[in-house]
């Protein structure tokens, strides 16, 4: 009985550890092939193919969100607003999906930030008001780096937010006034 469970044990092992590997090794194949991609399409199917077999990987779904991003910003820059915003919707959706694996990423919550001041920049205002919670949220994560925090609170004023950036403004300052213990 005991070296039946063992084989099974090891089997079952076996296959985890292959399937896992075997998909990693999928997703990268294709993440690899996507850059040296000839077109911009090739290249974005080929990332949405990796980030679609290993969601977990943070590359994955940073390159992917870069290219959705900026390819949104070409879009609106050429007076494609609808194509535009189904981009940048896409790229949110992306951050949102791996937030829900890594909440606490500064460059997802920042990704995210930047994504819902630029919705709100173009007309879709309800973003701007989820971009003032985002602020909230990355001051309560981050707090420990001003800079980063600075970048946050000049971007509120992009949506009209100047109180709010004045008041987030006097806690950075508080913070880096805040002595370091000997």
């Amino acid at each position: 009985v005991v070296p039946l469970s063992a084989a099974a044990v090891t089997v079952i092992s076996a296959v985890l550890f292959f399937g896992w590997d075997v998909r990693r090794l999928s997703a990268s194949q294709s993440w690899a092939a996507a850059i040296d991609a000839p077109t911009d399409l090739d290249r974005a199917t080929g990332w949405f193919e990796s980030q679609k077999e290993a969601p977990e990987r943070p590359s994955f779904t940073n390159s992917l969100f870069i290219e959705l991003f900026n390819a949104a910003l070409d879009q609106h820059e050429s007076g494609n607003t609808q194509s535009a915003l189904q981009l940048m919707h896409t790229a949110r959706q992306t951050l949102l999906d791996y937030q829900e694996r890594e909440p606490y990423k500064r460059y997802t919550q920042i990704n995210l930030f930047k994504t819902e001041i630029t919705l709100a920049l173009w007309g879709q205002p309800e973003f701007g008001n989820v971009a003032v919670q985002r602020t909230e949220l990355i001051f309560n994560y981050y707090p420990a780096y001003p800079t980063l925090l600075s970048i946050v609170t000049n971007d509120l004023k992009l949506i009209g937010q100047d109180e709010l950036a004045a008041e987030y403004l006097a806690k950075i300052t508080a913070l880096d006034s805040v002595p370091i213990a000997p």
